[in-house]
């Protein structure tokens, strides 16, 4: 765990990719950032991003955190194998990856 937690730090002070991960609070569509979690914006953001959705419907606040935690590793994962941020070959398993 205290690897992710470097890699994260060590990522975040580089420029990173507008990519997402879908978060609901309240009934309002947020969306986290995929490697620096405090970075929250919301559905009407205009930034030029990716987005990635769960595929089935999440009904509770620990779901949301859960398809965080799990995407968010994933994509670590696949990047310290790939060396790439680009979302293409990345297996996150079943989401739905959307332009923003």
């Amino acid at each position: 765990m205290i690897i992710v937690i470097d890699l994260r730090e060590e990522l975040s002070k580089h420029e990173l990719p507008n990519i997402y991960v879908y978060q609901e609070d309240n009934h309002d569509p947020l969306f986290r950032h995929i490697i620096v979690p405090d970075r929250i914006v919301t559905a009407s953001f205009t930034e030029d991003g990716m987005a990635i959705f769960p595929l089935y419907i999440l009904d509770s606040n620990r779901e949301f955190r859960h398809f965080y935690n799990k995407t968010s590793f994933k994509y670590l994962e696949e990047l310290s194998i790939d060396r790439s941020y680009n979302l293409e070959n990345k297996r996150f398993g079943k989401v739905i990856i959307k332009k923003m």
